[in-house]
């Protein structure tokens, strides 16, 4: 297999796996507002369901530590690229944190 199949086929099975923990953090948070939408609506008190509410938002923060630790294999994977003989192989795309926008100059503005 060629150097850039490899590094292809890493990067695509890594974008899969922080799109599958960013779609897993949508999903919850639908369920964390329709867990008590569906409480109102039954008209059961605001005590019930309790024990549901705080499991939810224990899978929520660990859906967080999932993302930080994805993050952390991400920011491996990349060091290792640059210190080996796939370093010359561009995958990825879109804008890091760490990179500043640049802003258009003359009479132009940036609007978000």
């Amino acid at each position: 297999m060629k150097r850039m199949d490899v590094a292809t086929n890493l990067a695509e099975q890594l974008f899969e796996a922080e799109a599958a923990i960013e779609a897993a953090y949508c999903k919850i948070g639908a369920l964390a507002q329709a867990l008590p939408e569906a409480r109102a609506r039954s008209g059961m008190s605001s005590t019930v369901g309790q024990a549901a509410f705080q499991g939810l938002m224990e899978s929520m923060a660990g859906q967080v530590q999932s993302r930080s630790a994805m993050i952390l294999v991400h920011q491996e994977l990349a060091r290792l690229k640059a210190n080996s003989p796939y370093r010359a192989v561009a995958i990825g795309g879109g804008l890091k944190e760490d990179e500043p926008v640049e802003r258009p100059q003359g009479r132009l503005a940036l609007v978000s």
